[in-house]
C-alpha cells in the first residue's frame, strides 16, 4: 500500500516515541535561548558521582483511562481483567520484580486495586493512589527519586513483559552517555509474525514498518533540576500528549518539511530524533527490537486469548 494512503496510520507510533519524551520535551521547554544544551536542561548543576545510582520502576495504571469504557465494560477497571486467571497489573508487577536491575518499584493504582491485587507487598516496593493522569502520576514519582537515578516506566497492561526487555533497554542507556531517552520500535513483521490476530498502529519510516513499544527508560537529573520550568509548561505536556489522538496536530508538530518527507517514504526515525533534539535539546534514541511482546498491550477483549497462549507457551518451556 502506498505510503501515502496510510498517512493517518503513522502518527499512533510517532506518539508512543513522543509519550516516552513528555517529561523531556516539557523539561526542556526553557532550554531554547541558545545557552548550551547541556547546561540548559541541568542548570549548570550535575549529580552527585559519588551518590549510588538506583533505578526505579514506575508502574501507571490505565485501569480508567478514558478509552477503557470503548473496549471493555463501561465500569471495568481494566488493572483487574484476569488473564489465566490473574489480574494483569499483577502479570506486569511480578516481571517488574523479576528483574535483578530494578532497586525500587513505583505502583500508582486505584485503591480497590491496591486491596484486590497488593494487599501485601514486597519491601522494594510502594503502592500510591493514581490520579489517573499521566502527567500528575509521572511528576510524583520523579519528586521520590534522586538525580542519580533512571527510571523506567510501563503501564499497567502490558501482561507480557520480561525482566531481559528492561535489562536491555537500560543497558543501552548506560552505554550512551550522551542519550536522555530510550525508547523501542518494534517491526510490523516481527510483529505480525509472532501475533497475527493483534491489531497495532504501524509508522514506516525509510521503507520499514514498527509499532512502538509500551515502555520508556530514561535519566532522571533532567527533569528533576528543572522542575520549575516542567510545571511552568504544564499545559505543554498535554498538548504533546493528545497528538496521539491528533493526527493532524502530530503532522503540525513534526512540520512541514518533515511531514513532506514522510509522505514521500523518506522520513527516518533519526529525523524526528533531531527533531525532537532541535524543538526541546532532548536528546532520545529508538532502539529497534525484535520483541513484539512490548508492542502487545490489553487494548480490547479480544486480545487475551492471543496474551493467554503466549504465556501457556512460555510456561512450557
Amino acid at each position: 500500500m502506498p505510503t501515502y494512503i496510510q498517512s493517518t496510520k503513522w502518527y499512533s507510533t510517532l506518539n508512543k516515541a513522543i509519550r516516552a519524551l513528555i517529561f523531556a520535551s516539557v523539561a526542556a521547554l526553557a532550554c531554547s535561548t541558545g545557552a548550551n544544551a547541556e547546561n540548559a536542561i541541568t542548570n549548570g548543576k550535575v549529580p552527585d558521582p559519588k551518590a549510588p545510582a538506583s533505578v526505579v520502576a514506575v508502574l501507571l495504571s490505565v485501569g480508567q483511562y478514558e478509552d477503557v469504557p470503548k473496549q471493555f465494560d463501561r465500569d471495568t477497571n481494566k488493572d483487574l481483567v484476569e488473564i489465566s486467571g490473574k489480574p494483569v497489573i499483577r502479570y506486569v508487577y511480578d516481571q517488574l520484580l523479576a528483574c535483578d536491575r530494578i532497586d525500587r518499584i513505583l505502583i500508582y493504582c486505584t485503591p480497590d486495586v491496591k486491596e484486590k491485587v497488593f494487599p501485601s507487598i514486597n519491601g522494594m516496593t510502594e503502592v500510591l493512589d493514581t490520579s489517573n493522569d499521566f502527567y500528575e502520576d509521572g511528576m510524583d514519582a520523579l519528586s521520590r527519586v534522586t538525580p542519580e537515578s533512571t527510571m523506567v516506566v510501563v503501564p499497567s497492561d502490558l501482561p507480557l513483559l520480561k525482566p531481559e526487555f528492561i535489562s536491555n533497554l537500560l543497558q543501552s542507556l548506560e552505554e550512551q552517555s550522551d542519550v536522555d531517552v530510550i525508547y523501542p520500535l518494534i517491526p510490523r513483521e516481527v510483529c505480525e509474525k509472532a501475533f497475527p490476530e493483534v491489531r497495532r498502529t504501524y509508522a514506516e519510516f525509510e521503507g520499514v514498518e514498527y509499532t512502538g513499544g509500551h515502555i520508556e527508560v530514561f535519566r532522571t537529573a533532567p527533569f528533576i533540576f528543572r522542575e520549575d520550568e516542567v510545571e511552568k509548561n504544564k499545559k505543554r505536556i498535554y498538548t504533546i500528549f493528545k497528538l496521539r489522538r491528533d493526527p493532524l496536530q502530530a503532522l503540525k508538530f513534526l512540520g512541514v518539511l518533515n511531514s513532506i518527507e514522510y509522505i514521500f517514504g523518506t522520513l527516518s526515525v533519526e529525523d524526528v530524533e533531531n527533531h525532537i533534539y532541535k524543538k526541546f535539546s532532548v536528546k532520545a534514541k529508538a532502539m529497534v527490537l525484535e520483541e513484539p511482546s512490548l508492542a502487545t498491550d490489553l487494548s480490547r477483549p479480544e486480545d487475551i486469548p492471543a496474551i493467554e497462549k503466549e504465556l501457556a507457551r512460555r510456561q512450557a518451556i
